[in-house]
């Protein structure tokens, strides 16, 4: 992650050999993103983004798999992000996960799921897989 906030995209050392389903992870705390990076990147591309303007620049020029994004960010809630890929790319709402520590969450008419903090690396896993099925099922 750079020091300047700017979202960067981290590869496996098999990338080349492997193609791994892309998740953009977006929470403006540096440590949890580096937590989810270190948890997730043996199976999947992890793209990061601190900020919801960012997540939008790399939802614009490229293509991801899964989306997963924390409520509560500095600049916006994930919610804006949730409308933002319900009017852009819907076909990837689905495939959308809320983090949140908080547990009485107002996400309007979406029936994202929630992965609520704190979590351990198991229960990350697990999110990101049933995330990417399809249908997403239910993630608790």
């Amino acid at each position: 992650m750079s020091e300047t906030g700017q979202s960067t995209a981290h590869e496996s050392p098999n990338e080349h050999s492997i193609t791994h389903p892309k998740i953009l992870l977006v929470d403006d705390d540096a440590t949890l993103l580096e937590f989810y990076e270190a948890v997730l990147s043996s199976e999947y591309e992890i793209l990061t983004a601190h900020n919801i303007g960012t997540a939008q620049l790399f939802l614009q020029e490229q293509s991801v798999d899964a989306v997963a994004c924390d409520f509560n960010l500095t600049d916006a809630k994930g919610l804006d992000l949730l409308l933002w890929i319900q009017k852009n790319q819907p076909e990837l709402l689905p495939h959308s996960i809320i983090l949140s520590g908080e547990l009485s969450l107002d996400l309007g008419d979406f029936n994202t799921p929630v992965l609520y903090k704190p979590f351990n690396a198991d229960g990350l896993k697990q999110a990101c897989k049933a995330l990417l099925e399809s249908p997403p099922g239910e993630i608790s």
